[in-house]
């Protein structure tokens, strides 16, 4: 199973680096490629952790939304099966890879 890349984003030190030390134990599934302080990721990840609480509107360059096109949907949980579970066009999808939310992140010009 290939690891999640994560990405840790907050304008507390000590949040980012406690976060990134919980999640240590989980290196077999996640790993954290960067830790950020008042900062966009720089590398591409899977997840982004962004806390959105008092932040300005600066910081919201980019937007998640819940993806609600059927074939959208149907694409982005066949590329997440293939990535994180080696899904096969073909084969059936797993629970994970059915029941999953989907969100798409669109990055604006802001």
């Amino acid at each position: 199973m290939v690891a999640i890349r994560l990405a840790i984003v907050n304008d507390y030190e000590v949040v980012v680096r406690g976060l990134a030390s919980m999640l240590r134990s989980y290196s077999d599934r996640i790993e954290v490629v960067e830790v950020d302080v008042n900062a966009h990721p720089a590398s591409s990840v899977d997840i982004a952790l962004f806390d959105t609480f008092a932040q300005s509107f600066r910081d919201r360059a980019r937007i998640a939304r819940l993806v609600s096109d059927p074939m959208e949907d149907s694409r982005a949980r066949r590329l997440l099966a293939t990535k994180y579970q080696g899904w096969r066009e073909g084969a059936p999808l797993s629970e994970w890879a059915r029941t999953s939310l989907v969100l798409a992140v669109e990055r604006t010009n802001a």
